[in-house]
């Protein structure tokens, strides 16, 4: 057995987790290729029109901006793992580039130890970049496996001390968080670190002033969309909009079950993608998954400095589901994309 198969199957050895980091050897480096804005700071990853400078992509703006965060594993322009073809499919639903961001926030490789704690300042700057930027005081955001809880922890005041700080809680930042596979009750009780389900970590997503609520200040009535994951608090007062679908069997749901859930969520949704990591591909990459989102993005009022000058030019959501819809027949779907 040559050196290269004898690691790969050293790192199988560690469970689903080895199989991740396997497929991301097999699949090598993400490109290096990546454009912002000129006078844009200095990240990795993605997002703006490159042609135009920041009054030019303010003047372009008529939805929320939509942040794009990868999971484990990834970059945002990772050949499996990244986020290049949801920005694609946004683009195609209507989004322009001043409006889709996404940023390549870890070192290479999965990651298993204190990830969210070593990454959580990376994902908060790069937001509060763009905000900045944009000049906008919300975001809408599309995550996926790591991603989704890289996002409720910026939005919960994480920090990289390991200790959650409620002066930087950031729910009034977020428009949309749409999680997609994400172990959001973690990869089960034999699981490791911030995975484990039970985790100090975890507990600490869920848990706001003493009200435990996965949610916090999402929908404050039920409705069968919620499906088997219903739940209200007294913290719920419709501010923040959360979607959760996970592809059912996939890696992570293999794991734990239904982890992809968020109890509360204006909508959880299983789809059937494929078993293991074909499932937890597809998910970031169906055009179905995101016809299903769409309507939940731009959730209430555009806070943008064009739309300070004049009226939103769409009222965003059932607009552009409808016309992401209309493409759909164009498209290739999950079953035809040859994997």
């Amino acid at each position: 057995m040559c050196k290269a198969k004898e690691d790969i199957v050293s790192v199988l050895k560690v469970g689903l987790f080895g199989a991740l980091t396997a497929v991301v050897l097999l699949a090598g480096a993400a490109s290096s290729a990546y454009a912002f804005p000129k006078d844009f700071q200095n990240f990795s990853g993605f997002g703006g029109d490159d042609t135009l400078d920041q009054s030019a992509n303010r003047a372009k703006l008529k939805h929320i901006p939509v942040i794009l965060l990868h999971g484990n594993g990834g970059s945002a322009t990772h050949k499996q793992w990244g986020m290049t073809t949801m920005r694609d499919m946004l683009y195609k639903a209507g989004y322009n580039p001043s409006e889709v961001w996404a940023p390549s926030y870890l070192n290479g490789g999965v990651e298993l130890y204190g990830v969210h704690k070593n990454h959580i300042d990376d994902v908060r700057n790069f937001i509060e970049a763009v905000k900045s930027y944009l000049g906008v005081q919300k975001v809408d955001i599309v995550s996926h496996s790591l991603g989704a809880t890289m996002a409720r922890a910026y939005m919960t005041g994480f920090q990289r001390s390991g200790k959650f700080d409620p002066n930087a809680r950031r729910f009034d930042s977020v428009s949309t968080l749409v999680s997609l596979s994400g172990a959001n009750d973690g990869l089960g009780p034999y699981s490791m670190d911030e995975f484990k389900t039970g985790s100090d970590f975890l507990r600490g997503l869920n848990n706001v002033d003493n009200v435990i609520d996965p949610t916090p200040y999402g929908p404050s009535k039920e409705d069968d969309e919620k499906g088997d994951f219903k739940g209200v608090t007294a913290l719920d007062n419709n501010q923040v909009a959360y979607v959760a679908f996970w592809a059912s069997g996939d890696f992570v749901d293999q794991q734990h079950a239904n982890t992809g859930a968020l109890k509360g969520a204006n909508i959880n949704k299983a789809f059937s993608l494929g078993m293991s990591l074909t499932g937890h591909e597809r998910i970031i990459k169906d055009p179905q998954v995101v016809s299903e989102f769409l309507p939940y993005l731009n959730h209430g009022q555009a806070k943008t400095a064009a739309a300070s000058q004049s009226e939103r030019a769409l009222d965003g959501s059932k607009a552009l589901a409808d016309k992401f819809a209309d493409k759909l027949s164009g498209m290739p779907q999950a079953a035809d994309v040859k994997w």
